[in-house]
């Protein structure tokens, strides 16, 4: 007995084991066997301890690395000075407007500010609004200074022509777009494929136009186009978060009543709480002047602001009127 009652005291005065353990035994009178036990309790309890830190240690080097690839990924709504520390981030980001006004007009001037304000970053836009050829011309109006329609219409001179299409050119090696004709982006399993693609490809922006033109599951025929919005969006949700890039989504909104932005994104209301960010587009075609308000800014003081642009041929311009 006096035995076993040293070889408690040691194991128990030992520094390899926990307090916890120390405080259960003091007092009492074990075996060896129970004693070794313990002692091996402890051991484990300080390895559990010791992994547990290493594991804290790894989380928060991870979400530091996140965090400065999150930074990396900022990219301008049109302009670094629409707003103060206003960015597109990792992450959803739902721009709304009712319909025919300004959704690709608004693309093209967030594709302009990107191309301008980055270095041989890349862009993913999925288009089911306008053909290719529109979206690369819309952008390199912006760019040229010359006037989208005017082109459109046969108006421009032949150097300036020339021009727009040189720029259209040189858009396509950092922007690609995806119209339909290759893929049938109105199926949900069709853009969900293109947007892992882009994954892999490390693109820097994505930019999709529209939520609602995506209307049918190839996997369930039957699922109406409000579920297959709902699919998307938490789709998308994860998806800007784990590919690392701003996911910028033009939705439409429901016209002529006084809800709010969440309440009129057409099938799926839910996408307001999927995003980081929410914009409304509310433009005059009278003045030519556009309001931006900010509904939703996640990671800003932004929300409830809002911003007036002025409109030139094609181009958002701050500080200005339309003309």
């Amino acid at each position: 007995m006096e035995a076993a009652s040293i070889s408690q005291k040691s194991l128990i005065g030992g520094s390899n084991m926990s307090d916890e353990i120390k405080k259960g035994l003091q007092g009492k009178l074990i075996s060896p066997k129970a004693a070794v036990a313990a002692f091996e309790q402890g051991i484990q309890g300080r390895q559990y301890v010791s992994k547990n830190r290493d594991e804290r240690a790894a989380s928060y080097a991870s979400r530091k690395l996140e965090r400065q690839e999150f930074l990396k990924a900022r990219v301008p709504f049109i302009t670094y000075d629409f707003l103060p520390d206003f960015y597109l981030v990792q992450g959803l980001s739902v721009i709304g407007a009712v319909s025919g006004k300004s959704k690709s007009t608004t693309a093209s001037n967030i594709l302009a500010g990107f191309i301008q304000e980055t270095d041989y970053a890349e862009a993913l836009v999925i288009s089911n609004e306008e053909k290719t050829d529109f979206v690369y011309d819309r952008v390199a109006c912006i760019l040229t200074g010359y006037s989208f329609m005017d082109l459109v219409k046969g108006k421009l001179s032949s150097e300036a022509e020339q021009a727009v299409r040189a720029q259209s050119l040189e858009l396509t090696k950092r922007i690609e777009v995806v119209d339909g004709s290759n893929w049938n982006t109105a199926y949900l399993e069709d853009t969900i494929s293109i947007l892992e693609h882009a994954e892999r490809a490390k693109v820097n922006l994505v930019i999709i136009d529209y939520l609602q033109t995506i209307t049918s599951s190839r996997k369930e025929p039957l699922m109406e186009s409000f579920m297959v919005s709902k699919k998307f969006g938490t789709f998308l949700m994860e998806y800007g978060k784990r590919a690392v890039v701003p996911v910028v989504v033009f939705a439409q909104l429901s016209d002529g009543d006084t809800r709010s932005f969440k309440e009129r994104i057409e099938n799926d209301k839910m996408f307001f709480n999927h995003a980081f960010t929410a914009i409304e587009i509310i433009p005059d075609f009278e003045t030519l002047l556009t309001t931006f308000k900010v509904h939703k800014d996640r990671l800003g003081l932004s929300t409830g602001k809002e911003v007036v642009m002025g409109f030139k041929a094609g181009k958002y311009v701050l500080g200005q009127e339309g003309f």
